[in-house]
């Protein structure tokens, strides 16, 4: 199995994250792609030999949609729009989609918290990106 190129990895996992998070693929830029670089490889792979491989003029379209050329990047996109429709690669590829897409919410979020306490208040600013989140004074003896 031979793996593709990072321009059509990228390529292709754009398509497929507008397809799950319309207009995601934008926020794409060259410090989130250098930070998800490994899942976007993963994703590209993964729809390359589900949908494409050894299918006539798709290594063609695929490298003329890694130089820009948009007819070819709407030919792959109409074409994943039709094969993500199968339940089996939608839940191939949707954990990866999330883990792309977690990562730039990360990188994203670069607000701040300010918050003023007076007269002995207590007071907790949190920002949980998933799991547990503990907050406030809570005591936990045990478990049931």
């Amino acid at each position: 199995m031979e793996p593709i190129s990072t321009a059509a990895a990228i390529v292709l996992s754009k398509i497929v994250l507008d397809k799950f998070y319309e207009g995601l693929s934008t926020k794409l830029g060259e410090r989130v792609i250098d930070t998800v670089l490994a899942p976007i490889k993963k994703l590209g792979e993964v729809v390359w030999q589900r949908c494409f491989k050894g299918k006539p003029g798709t290594e063609d379209l695929l490298a003329q949609a890694e130089k820009g050329n948009s007819e070819a990047e709407t030919a792959l996109k109409d074409y994943l729009d039709k094969a993500l429709v199968d339940a089996k690669l939608k839940a191939e590829v949707e954990p990866i989609v999330q883990e792309i897409r977690q990562t730039i919410v990360q990188i994203d979020d670069d607000s701040t918290m300010t918050q003023i306490n007076r007269d002995n208040a207590k007071g907790w600013q949190t920002k949980v990106q998933g799991g547990t989140a503990y907050i406030g004074e809570i005591h936990i003896h045990g478990q049931n």
